[in-house]
């Protein structure tokens, strides 16, 4: 057995003991090692992920964080997994620190973040059918890029061509027809030197002609004292088109005093005994007028 005398050295050798005994894993500890090489390049817009991997010589449990990122960057602390969406094109420092609560590693390297680049345009709608002298404008001009995000363009921002300028013209995305016939329309959008294109295609009719107006119901059954709506008027046109006109366009007339008609409600009086009304229905369109009817039947009171 050794016996020391010396309280000094007694002392010295005891505050070693209890210092080795409490904290001798931290004088013996070692730096953990990142093993993951970095991720340096990545596109605008699109998410940015790099999963950082490192390693404690004495097993310690990591932490991780950023010491240096840009704006909205994000790692998971017990993961290590980076995270960001870059907005614009660019270089970014970023630092990565790796801690076992006492000695901690880093890792330092810079992202490249390349621009999104167009890839096409679309244009709606792909197709348009106008009278002479009528304009319409397109509806929307959407860009695409690589990086699989899209974005709507300013009709203004485009370039307009006609192929045939005496059929339809363009201007600020607005066709025009100016005579009977078919023409294409090229749609051009350039950014960063890269220029997309994309077609309408244009037909241009003389100005259609109404021919007829078909009122629904052709026949309704209303008792004294109430009032029904017709449902519907439709213009028919000699280009074979139609359309639904609004009840408050149209003029109205009814063969029977007891049934009066305004703005397409149809109303029986009280006192009416049954009966039948005709009510004549008018639409004028370009200087041409045409009407249909409505059959009214009043049943008798009761009935």
């Amino acid at each position: 057995m050794i016996i020391i005398k010396n309280k000094k050295l007694l002392l010295i050798l005891s505050t070693f003991l209890i210092a080795f005994l409490f904290t001798g894993c931290f004088l013996f500890n070692s730096s953990p090692i990142i093993e993951s090489d970095p991720v340096t390049t990545a596109k605008e817009e699109v998410v940015y992920t790099y999963g950082v991997k490192a390693t404690d010589p004495n097993e310690d449990t990591l932490t991780y964080s950023l010491t240096d990122s840009p704006t909205d960057m994000t790692i998971n602390s017990n993961t290590g997994v980076i995270t960001w969406t870059p907005t614009a094109a660019g270089n970014y420092d970023v630092t990565v620190k790796v801690s076992d609560g006492s000695k901690s590693a880093t890792q330092s390297f810079t992202i490249t973040v390349d621009e999104a680049l167009l890839t096409s345009i679309v244009v709606l709608p792909p197709s348009m059918t106008l009278e002479i002298g009528e304009s319409k404008p397109i509806t929307s001009v959407t860009a695409h890029y690589d990086n699989s995000t899209e974005a709507n363009i300013a009709l203004t921002a485009c370039n307009y061509d006609s192929d045939n300028p005496t059929i339809a013209t363009v201007n600020n995305g607005v066709i025009t027809g100016e005579s009977a016939g078919s023409a294409t329309i090229t749609v051009s959008y350039t950014e960063d030197s890269i220029t997309k294109t994309d077609t309408v295609s244009v037909i241009i009719v003389d100005e259609a002609l109404l021919t007829s107006i078909v009122v629904l119901p052709t026949s309704v059954e209303i008792a004294a004292g109430s009032s029904k709506t017709i449902t519907s008027v439709t213009a028919h046109y000699d280009n074979g088109t139609s359309v639904g006109i609004a009840l408050s366009t149209c003029t109205y007339g009814s063969n029977n005093t007891s049934v009066t008609v305004a703005n397409g409600v149809i109303t029986v009086s009280s006192s009416c005994a049954a009966t039948t009304a005709t009510i004549t229905v008018s639409y004028t369109e370009g200087g041409v007028t045409k009407s249909d009817t409505v059959t009214v039947t009043v049943p008798a009171s009761g009935g």
